[in-house]
């Protein structure tokens, strides 16, 4: 999927499927990170760069706050969609942990793959684990992406959701 427009449709399409699981749950969830930012704002972080030149790490903020009721069940959830692999950058990586330590609250990775079967199409990580178990780096495309290089992820380390949200209730 090179288009930017197509992977933004589809990263959209995984945060909604990722949220309606949670609300299903019992978990309130709030949109964070870069849904609630305007274009312009997010044109500006995609293309900023320090004087040494380094990203800002706003680009990399979670897509959600949740809590189900007990205020230590606040997290906060970054959702990532993959299809073969799951992948994140590794300045992603290294922003989310950054975030986990400044704000001392677990920041969850959800990969999101629709291509596999129902009990195996959403997998967690935490950013930690991601940097941990990260394994051959792709050096980055800017043409089909942000241009960061990429931590492939081995499908076998994904954690089944339910084990960090629970099992959807009966009907």
């Amino acid at each position: 999927m090179d288009d930017f427009n197509e992977r933004n449709k589809a990263g959209s399409e995984s945060e909604q499927y990722v949220r309606a699981e949670l609300e299903q749950r019992g978990y309130t969830v709030d949109s964070w990170g870069r849904s609630v930012f305007s274009p312009g704002i997010n044109a500006a972080l995609n293309s900023y760069r320090d004087t040494y030149g380094n990203s800002c790490a706003l680009r990399w903020q979670p897509d959600f706050i949740i809590r189900n009721g007990n205020p230590h069940s606040l997290r906060a959830v970054e959702v990532k969609r993959y299809y073969g692999k799951p992948d994140i950058s590794r300045l992603a990586a290294d922003a989310l942990v950054g975030l986990d330590r400044a704000y001392r609250m677990p920041i969850l990775i959800v990969f999101h793959c629709p291509e596999r079967d129902e009990d195996h199409v959403l997998g967690v990580l935490t950013a930690r684990q991601c940097l941990k178990l990260g394994g051959t780096t792709n050096p980055g495309n800017p043409e089909t992406g942000s241009g960061e290089p990429l931590f492939y992820i081995d499908p076998r380390h994904l954690k089944p959701f339910d084990n960090f949200f629970g099992a959807k209730p009966q009907q």
